[in-house]
């Protein structure tokens, strides 16, 4: 049976692949039947020939997940490099702000406090 998946390459923490046709009993680095594109994960690059993988498909092909959400982002454009959206990191909550409530609690605390303090020595004299 023929598989349409990914074949790995570039350097350790660097990957780069190839989207490939190749026969499901090979191993991953094995000879691919037909190579059909490429996807560069780092750089947010992808390339497909999007008629050789309905061809293949039509023969009975089966497709791997990742390639097939990478069928799903090429979204009609052949031939074309695609720069994929980079993610967005989410924004961090304000946790300096909400440190910074607890201090202003505790400080304020410390002086009313304080100013409990010297007021009934101050009523205690005056009434001596």
């Amino acid at each position: 049976m023929v598989k349409l998946r990914l074949k790995r390459f570039g350097r350790k923490k660097s990957p780069f692949y190839r989207v490939v046709a190749i026969n499901s009993a090979s191993k991953r680095q094995g000879a691919p039947l037909e190579e059909l594109g490429y996807y560069d994960p780092i750089r947010k690059l992808l390339k497909l020939n999007l008629d050789h993988v309905s061809a293949w498909v039509s023969k009975g092909a089966e497709v791997s997940d990742a390639v097939q959400r990478l069928v799903t982002l090429a979204n009609g454009r052949t031939g074309e490099v695609i720069e994929l959206p980079k993610r967005e990191k989410p924004a961090l909550a304000e946790k300096p702000a909400a440190a910074e409530q607890p201090a202003e609690a505790v400080e304020a605390a410390i002086a009313e406090k304080a100013t409990d303090d010297a007021q009934p020595s101050e009523d205690a004299s005056a009434a001596e």
